[in-house]
């Protein structure tokens, strides 16, 4: 403990000189950075604290400085001011991480649940973050076949790591950095998530880190299982690193087509590690070694956050209609820079209906899976009525999903403008259908129950739940083929 004092009374002291010579530069970076691109200033971060209370974007790199934004936090004053509240460690650890997932999707969800965000928990139910993570870890451009699956083992080298105590009201009332404080009275809410992201970071570790990121196809129906194998054994193979992961062989056994894409973040850049190989032929040997001696606290990167270390940009707006502004932009814009899982086929396939009888309400689902609170044992199946798509087939149309988080009521509309209504959520693209008949399609209809004044139904009719003079007939939401 008073290693760790003394520690803090020296960056307390760096800060007083750091400060006087950072102050310039920070603001010519930083109107160089408005000027042109944000991520540019963002690389730099603060000479003493890293990225701690600078904006990041979760729809980019995992746990990256190339996903930090400007600084919303002054750092210095906080720290200076409460140095009760900043806690440092210098312990140097090593460590692994993993994830994995039956595809894309199921693999964005996992990295999702890794942080509490602070977001709303029916929009994290839908929501999918990192794809420039998936897009840079797997070669990806925007969207993936269902048909591979996806693991990563991560090497982590711990050598420092900062957090800050707070409470919202405190950093919103002193400790705004004032061009923060400026842009939320300039800028319009999607402005201002462009500039700083959609969190802020709050709890960081800094030093190297190796990525290993495992892709393949597979006939083993359990695919999680062949992902976690698969990465294991190839991790083994070609670095020589036992990743400590409890599995299988065998469940590799049926993998195929199978790929390793591999970088290192931190440590010396003249030793640092890229490259792809492909694993089925493979008899490739990479030494780490020099690498890894080569990372130093001097060198370090920011390679992990905590995982309470992300607070949501609203929560640092103290207009209360600024605040929902902001958060309406925070959640679109995860929405739309999400990864799209694409079928093999541009074929139709069967969405589930599910109901909660406690709650009076209704889902659509094409999977559940990776769904957990559909397989809790409060929502029952009912049957399938109709079929869509979940890709974009030539001449259909998104179809948007709502929820109310008063009465956990979800509503489908092809109208992507709903979301101005406070009681509506935007929720995404739920799926495709059309917007007018096509040959072999029916009409989908929109019921709404009006003696509960709560629930929303979609159905072919006479498809309507029962006791039918209890619903109202929105008329046609659009066209798709009937159950498979």
């Amino acid at each position: 403990m008073k290693n760790n004092y003394k520690l803090k009374i020296i960056y307390l002291l760096c800060v007083v000189t750091a400060a006087f010579s950072s102050c310039k530069k920070n603001e010519l970076a930083e109107e160089k950075g408005l000027a042109n691109n944000h991520h540019n200033f963002a690389f730099t971060g603060h000479p003493i604290y890293h990225v701690l209370g600078y904006g990041y974007d979760v729809t980019g790199r995992l746990a990256n400085a190339q996903s930090a934004k400007l600084s919303v936090l002054n750092i210095d004053k906080y720290i200076s001011e409460n140095p009760a509240l900043f806690s440092l460690n210098d312990d140097v650890n090593d460590y692994f991480e993993y994830s994995y997932g039956e595809n894309v999707e199921s693999y964005s969800k996992k990295l999702t649940q890794k942080y509490h965000l602070g977001l709303d928990l029916n929009f994290l139910k839908v929501a999918k973050l990192f794809k420039t993570e998936l897009n840079a870890s797997f070669a990806k451009k925007d969207s993936a076949y269902a048909k591979y699956v996806y693991a990563s083992v991560r090497k982590m080298i711990k050598q420092r790591s900062m957090k800050i105590y707070f409470t919202k009201e405190n950093l919103i009332n002193n400790y705004l950095t004032d061009q923060f404080k400026s842009d939320l009275v300039s800028l319009s809410a999607t402005a201002l998530v462009e500039r700083y992201g959609t969190h802020v970071l709050t709890d960081i570790e800094l030093g190297a880190r190796l990525d290993m990121n495992y892709e393949a196809q597979t006939n083993n129906s359990k695919r999680e299982e062949a992902a976690t194998a698969g990465a294991s054994l190839s991790v083994g193979k070609i670095f020589n690193v036992s990743a400590d992961i409890t599995t299988n062989s065998v469940d590799a056994n049926s993998n195929f087509n199978q790929r390793l894409y591999y970088n290192s973040v931190g440590g010396d850049g003249s030793k640092s590690l890229i490259g792809e190989i492909a694993l089925d032929n493979s008899t490739l040997k990479i030494n780490i070694a020099n690498w890894q001696s080569s990372c130093t606290r001097d060198n370090a990167a920011l390679i992990n956050i905590g995982q309470d270390g992300l607070l949501s940009l609203e929560d640092l707006v103290s207009d209360p209609v600024k605040k929902q502004e902001v958060k309406a932009a925070v959640e679109k814009y995860i929405i739309d820079r999400q990864m799209i899982l694409v079928p093999e086929k541009y074929t139709p396939s069967p969405v589930g209906v599910y109901y909660s009888q406690g709650l009076n309400v209704w889902r659509y689902e094409f999977n559940i899976d990776n769904i957990p609170y559909l397989r809790d044992g409060s929502w029952q199946y009912k049957q399938t009525y109709f079929s869509a798509f979940k890709v974009q087939a030539t001449g259909t149309v998104p179809v948007y999903e709502y929820w109310a988080p008063t009465t956990n009521d979800c509503l489908w509309d092809r109208n992507a403008n709903l979301s101005s209504d406070p009681y509506w959520h935007f929720g995404g693209i739920k799926f495709y259908a059309y917007a007018t008949q096509q040959p072999g399609t029916v009409p989908i209809y929109r019921y709404y129950h009006h003696r509960s004044r709560r629930s929303h139904f979609l159905g072919p009719d006479p498809g309507r739940p029962y006791p039918q003079n209890e619903w109202t007939n929105e008329g046609v939401a659009f066209y798709a083929f009937p159950a498979q």
